[in-house]
């Protein structure tokens, strides 16, 4: 069905579906299409959250060391929930490992790490 005069981010029959273009513009108000998505979308339609551990423009950026293997966040890459045993948190992305200076730049991984003495 033909529909017209949709609001910005809206699409479909009765403007019922919704799109995620790249800074909020309109999407073609019958098939959804934008020119480009959104950070943390994807699809003909931007109607899709970026998968497999990815977020941000394109869903081009991998996920970081998330908690209990969740998702990042698909705009931003933030583990809203916390890292894996073994990765900063401070930047919210768990991306780099903890070390120990004293262990000569060996990741830290958990209660399982056997600490032997280096000479």
């Amino acid at each position: 069905m033909f529909q017209a005069g949709c609001t910005i981010g809206y699409y479909g029959d009765k403007c019922l579906r919704q799109c995620h273009c790249t800074n909020a513009s309109a999407c073609d108000a019958n098939t959804g299409h934008c020119e480009s998505c959104a950070p943390g979308w994807t699809g003909y339609a931007c109607d899709s959250v970026c998968s497999n551990g990815t977020y941000g423009k394109g869903c081009a950026n991998a996920c970081g060391h998330c908690i209990n293997k969740q998702t990042c966040d698909h705009v931003t890459g933030n583990c809203t929930s916390g890292c894996e045993i073994g990765y900063y948190s401070s930047d919210s992305f768990c991306k780099t490992p903890k070390t120990h200076s004293g262990l000569r730049g060996r990741v830290l991984m958990g209660t399982d790490f056997k600490l032997s003495v280096l000479h």
